[in-house]
């Protein structure tokens, strides 16, 4: 905002210079990142969250614009009040500028709520969430059954869906093709790698480059026991510490059977490699396959055992696996411990990403639930602008 204050705080830069952005950015800007972007002529944007528009900062001559007044909230229902589910509405409601949430699905309306979820919220009907319409629905359900149902007709009334169901994307071909190719009508980048911006980078990548292999520990479950049992543990032992730092479900099967991998997988292949690369052309094995044989050849090398979900194109096509492989130090995934993921990117280019971060527990999933929300709340946003815009030129 201009220092003059005979403008008001609905004044902004359109566009700044590099010395304009140290002059007056205070703690919003960091000088080495300017200086940085001033040496290569780079353009960069300042922007609150969600905002219209922003700052164009770079070699342009400093220019005011006026702001239009904030736009109302979008209305919000939420599928699911668990782990994630509360996480997520606890987040909404420290944001009321930009979400307003109408309506909560439960599966037992007898069930003790938080205090600070207001019962008029709470429903175990479908039919009633769904009277609210609105404008965007976030999925945390979970599973196959009322989770499919909320999706399908969220999308038959045209609402915009996040979702962090994996298991659900991956097994309906039509809904892999829209999570990973339908940009912001079902955005799904919660579902794989937890706070690990896995899908946006492989996204970005191959929007640039071939990408011709994907490799990763994706499953911070697995991940955390395999980390105990390469120390020595047993695999009772650390299951049930995982399970008792909430890193693993009372029922663990989807996760140490290697099919939450699979699922994953099935995302991350059919975005990096435009095709769609169900479940069915993947192979599995999950952790009842560690043996102690396995267990001191790693050790015998200085490795570590991890399940290892890959996927690479071969003359045939692509070749998609879910298994445990020795990690040797020279390898990235090398060193990856506890909850964490990582994924790694190999482009034909013979570049390598790799993108890291915790995969487990309550909050990395619902910062990227909530992430895929406010991307929802900008597209929400733009289309409101382009409606502006054509309103304008028609009258």
């Amino acid at each position: 905002v201009r220092e003059d204050s005979s403008l008001d705080f609905s004044t902004r830069y359109a566009t700044a210079s590099y010395s304009e952005c140290l002059r007056v950015g205070g703690p919003l800007i960091q000088p080495k990142a300017v200086e940085f972007a001033e040496r290569h002529g780079l353009k960069f944007t300042i922007a609150r969250c969600c905002s219209q528009g922003g700052t164009l900062a770079g070699p342009v001559e400093s220019r005011f614009e006026s702001v239009d007044p904030a736009p109302a909230p979008i209305s919000v229902v939420l599928g699911g009040l668990g782990t994630v589910g509360l996480g997520v509405f606890r987040w909404f409601k420290s944001l009321p500028d930009e979400f307003r949430i109408v309506g909560v699905l439960v599966k037992d309306l007898s069930k003790d709520r938080p205090e600070d979820v207001p019962l008029h919220l709470v429903t175990d009907s479908l039919d009633v969430l769904l009277e609210a319409r609105p404008d965007l629905v976030i999925e945390t359900i979970g599973g196959t059954g009322t989770a499919a149902d909320l999706v399908h007709r969220a999308r038959s009334a045209g609402c915009r869906v996040v979702s962090a169901n994996k298991q659900l994307l991956a097994i309906e071909p039509e809904l892999l093709k829209e999570a990973s190719f339908g940009r912001d009508r079902l955005v799904a980048s919660a579902s794989v790698g937890g706070s690990v911006p896995a899908l946006e980078t492989v996204g970005g990548l191959v929007a640039r480059e071939e990408i011709v292999t994907i490799k990763g520990i994706l499953n911070g479950t697995c991940n955390f026991i395999l980390d105990r049992v390469n120390a020595g543990v047993s695999f009772e032992a650390a299951l049930s510490q995982a399970q008792e730092l909430g890193l693993a479900e009372a029922d663990p099967h989807l996760d140490i059977s290697g099919l939450d991998c699979v699922y994953k997988l099935s995302l991350l292949a059919t975005r990096a490699f435009g095709e769609l690369v169900t479940v069915d052309r993947i192979t599995c094995e999950g952790l009842d396959q560690i043996t102690a044989e396995r267990l001191q050849k790693a050790k015998d090398n200085d490795g570590e055992l991890k399940l290892v979900a890959s996927a690479w194109k071969t003359p045939n096509g692509i070749v998609a696996r879910v298994g445990l492989e020795i990690i040797l130090p020279h390898q990235l995934l090398f060193g990856c411990t506890k909850e964490a993921n990582r994924l790694v990117i190999e482009t034909e280019g013979h570049r390598q990403v790799v993108v890291n971060g915790k995969g487990a527990g309550r909050w990395p999933t619902t910062v990227s639930v909530v992430s895929d929300a406010l991307l929802c709340r900008r597209a929400e946003l733009s289309v409101g602008n382009i409606r502006e815009s054509e309103r304008a030129k028609a009258s």
